[in-house]
């Protein structure tokens, strides 16, 4: 009877020790807290050792132990992948790695200054290894070498025992044989920087190290019947990330939840709470709720889909409205509940300013960040549009139940736990994103940290130095006048009370100073004293004003007239010697003056038959100098320097408001017939039909051509096709030896800019109202851009 209990124990016995043989997991010992499941273990030290991501940080213990060369990993040679087991306390950790053994896996004698102990623990051979002070423990166990930094441990192993975790070896079991894969528990939370998370969830991910970052892919299991992450979207679908829409490009971190359903999201929500909470109707028509962290605050963001009725149901939460890019910002009359219920997954916050950008309904602490939204999302400077974002994306799901984004170089809690670092800055990464989509009873999880140095300095970033804010509505638009002091750009712009301001690069003002009228058409920038110190000339309804950078007149001016002034002034310098002849138009007549304000003498034409239509023009073709002047009945005169005919034109035009321009060696009308006429220098004239719409529009400087048909614009030939709106006019400029194609959509406020080549300057269009100057206003080798923004207010670019 002994004999056969004996036998049956024995079997039994057998049974359970071949039963963990076939798997390295089910040796992992008891308590163990983290694995690694490592397919290559040299590989895995060298990718480490190699990686620009992990190179910056300290790693977490696990990571820190392989990647460390002082411990016995150093010294075995692992045929296949291998298990290394975390179990740690308050004052100590113990390291357990398993693997396949093989004769030269791990050669002692071959180990300087090693000492060897043998020893036997229940027919078990247990070899103490002393190598650097640090003492180890080996054996094989069922054709396995198993070392470990604890004999107790060990010992247990040899012993049969091993964790009794089903998710732990669940978690293991899930990921593919030929990826490193790492085990933990969540310690950290997604809406805060604190350890301690909500969530009592294990990860299981499989990581793959470059050299220029890191991705990692898996699932959270569940380890117990609580509330956790999963049951958050249980019956939830993922939708479409939004948020990356409004993100600004200055964002620490932005957290986005998204849902298909409100109130099963509701239900979920409750059972973390003991005490009874309610959705706001507010959420019934939205699809995503996100969190946005920036230098100046932070803010909450839904994205609806129905903008309609979110705007009826935060009607109550809404009062004292003010603007700021004609965009209304409303203080918050009640802000203590509405954001509370998400508190396990976005921080918890006060907010106080309340404002909607299409679809997306923003709630921020203060005006500050609220105004940095704002400027963010209308110069289209967010997230989704630099070139690191669409590096990143091709990694991520289009959808997904939690994105967790960290953003210039900061990485918080919560992404540090998954990549297996300790949170500090990351020099090279301006995006990291963590993805966590719900399923039945577990999560996918999804992270992508990749260097982006190489983007960042190609991506075409458009920066907004400054918005200021003058007293009164704008009437032109600013434009740019040269500083001889700083051999810079400062600003010059009229408003509708006729004052003229000038400000510097960095939005200080200089002056005002009170003018008799609107300027008509632009400032022209001279250098009256030929002394590298400019003058800003221009004319009002009834005077030609010259004044000097602190807007004193130039003596002898201004100079006054009875009659108005019916075109803007004109401004001739033939040679390029500052020797200026300033021309002004009234009604049908002339007037010529030279740099002391007498007139010129020797320019013998006085007036037209009719009104003047355009501000005479100066052309230099073949070297001969023709002024153009062309009248309401539709004659063109073509003169010399002195005002005598010099090309007779029989030819009678229907002018439109292109004004007449030259192209190659021949003089160019298009006609309100939407007709191209040239004319030769001879005379001759050559009728082309463009075959255009009415709101055609030509434009030509220098060598670049560029012509607006509706919304289909080529510049030298290139067909740029723009969005549907109501465009200006385009503008050629030229800033650090590049041209660039400028032209504004009025009714979205959009201004949009384009090499000579016809390619679009990435970050652009940015949010505009009117016309635009370029130039390199600091000095810094990068051209700036300024423009009206709201109807005072004055906004300044930099294209870096």
């Amino acid at each position: 009877m002994s004999i056969a209990i004996i036998l049956f124990a024995t079997l039994i016995s057998c049974g359970q020790k071949n039963q963990r043989n076939n798997a390295l997991v089910e040796y992992v010992p008891e308590e163990t807290e983290i694995a690694v499941k490592i397919s290559n273990l040299a590989t895995l030290q060298s990718d480490l050792k190699n990686s620009a991501f992990y190179n910056q940080f300290k790693l977490s213990k696990s990571w820190d132990y392989v990647d460390n060369g002082n411990n016995f990993l150093k010294h075995i040679q692992p045929i296949g992948e291998g298990v290394l087991c975390l179990k740690q306390n308050d004052t100590s950790s113990t390291f357990t790695f398993i693997t396949r053994n093989h004769p030269e896996i791990f050669n002692t004698d071959s180990i300087p200054e090693a000492t060897i102990q043998a020893s036997s623990y229940k027919k078990n051979n247990i070899v103490e290894v002393k190598i650097d002070g640090e003492l180890s423990y080996k054996s094989v166990v069922d054709s396995l070498l198993i070392i470990s930094t604890s004999e107790e441990i060990l010992q247990e192993i040899v012993d049969g025992s091993s964790t009794k975790n089903s998710a732990f070896k669940k978690a293991l079991k899930l990921e593919a044989n030929e990826e490193n894969v790492m085990v933990f528990p969540i310690k950290c939370s997604i809406s805060s920087d604190t350890i301690g998370s909500s969530f009592d969830q294990l990860a299981s991910l499989r990581y793959k190290i470059i050299p220029n970052g890191v991705t990692a892919a898996g699932v959270l299991i569940n380890r117990d019947t609580l509330p956790n992450l999963t049951t958050l979207f249980k019956g939830l679908s993922p939708q479409p990330n939004q948020l990356p829409n409004i993100v600004p490009l200055n964002a620490k971190k932005a957290i986005s939840i998204t849902f298909d359903d409100h109130e099963i999201l509701a239900n979920n929500l409750r059972r973390f709470h003991t005490d009874s909470v309610n959705l706001s109707p507010v959420f019934e028509s939205i699809s995503e709720i996100g969190f946005i962290e920036t230098p100046s605050g932070v803010s909450y963001v839904l994205h609806s889909i129905d903008s309609e009725i979110t705007g009826e149901e935060l009607a109550p939460y809404r009062a004292e409205p003010s603007s700021f890019k004609e965009t209304a910002l409303f203080s918050l009359a009640d802000n203590d509940q509405l954001f509370d219920i998400f508190s396990e997954i976005l921080p918890k916050t006060e907010v106080s300013v309340t404002f909607e950008l299409d679809d997306y309904f923003v709630f921020s602490s203060n005006e500050t960040s609220a105004k940095e939204i704002v400027t963010a999302y209308k110069n289209n400077a967010t997230l989704v549009n630099t070139q690191y974002f669409e590096n990143t994306a091709l990694d991520l799901s289009v959808s997904s139940s939690v994105s967790v984004y960290s953003l210039n170089g900061n990485v918080d809690n919560f992404l540090a736990e998954l990549l297996g670092v300790q949170a500090k800055k990351a020099n090279g990464f301006p995006l990291i994103v963590g993805q966590i989509t719900a399923d039945r009873g577990f999560a996918h999880i999804n992270l992508v940290a990749k260097e982006a140095k190489a983007f960042q300095e190609s991506s075409g970033v458009i920066a907004e130095l400054f918005n200021f804010s003058i007293d009164n509505t704008i009437l032109s638009a600013p434009q740019f006048f040269s500083n001889h002091r700083t051999n810079g750009k400062d600003i010059a712009v009229q408003d509708v009370q006729n004052v003229l301001h000038l400000i510097s690069s960095s939005g200080k003002v200089l002056w005002k100073k009170q003018l008799d009228g609107p300027i008509l058409g632009q400032i022209k920038e001279i250098d009256i004293l030929k002394n590298g110190k400019k003058q800003l000339a221009f004319c009002t309804p009834k005077t030609l004003h010259v004044l000097d950078r602190n807007g004193k007149n130039v003596k002898p001016f201004p100079l006054k007239y009875q009659d108005e002034i019916t075109q803007p002034l004109a401004v001739f310098d033939y040679d390029r010697k500052r020797k200026y002849r300033f021309v002004v138009t009234q009604g049908n007549e002339v007037f010529m003056y030279d740099n002391k304000a007498k007139i010129v003498q020797g320019f013998t034409f006085k007036n037209t038959q009719s009104d003047i239509l355009f501000p005479p023009k100066h052309i230099r073709m073949s070297n001969k100098d023709y002024i153009v002047i062309a009248e309401e009945n539709g004659k063109l005169n073509i003169l010399s320097r002195v005002g005598k005919d010099r090309v007779i034109v029989n030819k009678r035009f229907n002018f439109s408001e292109i004004p007449v321009f030259s192209e190659g060696n021949k003089f160019v009308v298009i006609t309100e017939e939407q007709s191209k006429e040239t004319i030769s220098q001879t005379g001759k004239t050559t009728a082309l039909p463009l075959n255009v719409s009415e709101n055609y529009y030509f434009t030509i400087y220098g060598s670049t051509k560029v012509t607006l048909d509706d919304n289909l614009m080529r510049i030298n030939g290139k067909l740029v096709e723009l969005p549907f709106g109501l465009y200006n006019k385009p503008q050629v400029h030229v800033s650090n030896r590049n041209t660039y194609v400028s032209i504004t959509e009025l009714q979205e406020k959009r201004v949009y800019l384009f090499d000579k080549n016809g390619n679009a300057i990435k970050g652009f269009p940015v949010y505009g109202s009117s016309v635009v100057d370029l130039a390199d206003a600091n000095r810094n080798g990068k051209s700036n851009l300024v423009v009206q923004g709201g109807e005072n207010e004055i906004v300044l670019y930099e294209i870096r």
